[in-house]
């Protein structure tokens, strides 16, 4: 259900820092419930939307070049509580590459165990 004041959608404040501007500007949108950034000058007002719906990927993003060498995106949950600091999948990464060809794969782990997916 939209909030509305005099049949006029209400823009609801949000509690927390826009990801691209540092600022407690976000708001959420009445028509479509996507979070934005009200600030006039921010790069990115879209940038909390698109972070919460690339959170759809649980897995490391992970492309592996042919010279060895390799790069991750985290997936969003890692951010919680500094999950990304204590990150193993680089020694992963690092331990199996001569056995990882060329491509890009998600990575997921487990319990104790790393799962490989070819995706290209």
């Amino acid at each position: 259900m939209t909030m509305t004041v005099h049949n006029e959608p209400v823009f609801v404040p949000i509690a927390g820092y826009c990801p691209a501007c540092s600022r407690t500007t976000l708001m959420v949108d009445p028509k479509g419930g996507d979070i934005f950034c009200s600030y006039e000058n921010c790069q990115r007002p879209d940038a909390a939307s698109v972070l919460l719906y690339d959170a759809q990927e649980s897995g490391h993003m992970v492309i592996v070049g042919k010279d060895g060498y390799w790069t991750a995106k985290h997936p969003l949950i890692e951010r919680v509580d500094d999950g990304v600091l204590r990150c193993d999948i680089g020694n992963y990464i690092q331990e199996h590459k001569a056995y990882i060809d060329p491509g890009t794969y998600r990575i997921t782990r487990l319990d104790d165990r790393w799962f490989r997916e070819r995706l290209s």
